[in-house]
């Protein structure tokens, strides 16, 4: 299974393609509109995870 942990708010989140979640905090953006979460804790991809110190570097999610 893929996901990430991703930081929002001070908040953590684990995403996964195709789910959608509810966030909370100062993020503001129109429904169906395309944006970052660039705060990326850890991924992981069929059993290879990569952990961030604090965030995986290079590593954004795209939502919408």
């Amino acid at each position: 299974m893929k996901y990430a942990i991703v930081n929002n708010g001070g908040k953590q989140y684990k995403v996964s393609e195709g789910e959608e979640i509810l966030l909370e905090g100062t993020l503001r953006q129109s429904q169906g509109k395309q944006f970052e979460l660039s705060e990326v804790m850890l991924i992981s991809d069929e059993g290879k995870v990569k952990v961030g110190s604090p965030f995986v570097k290079g590593a954004k999610i795209q939502a919408s």
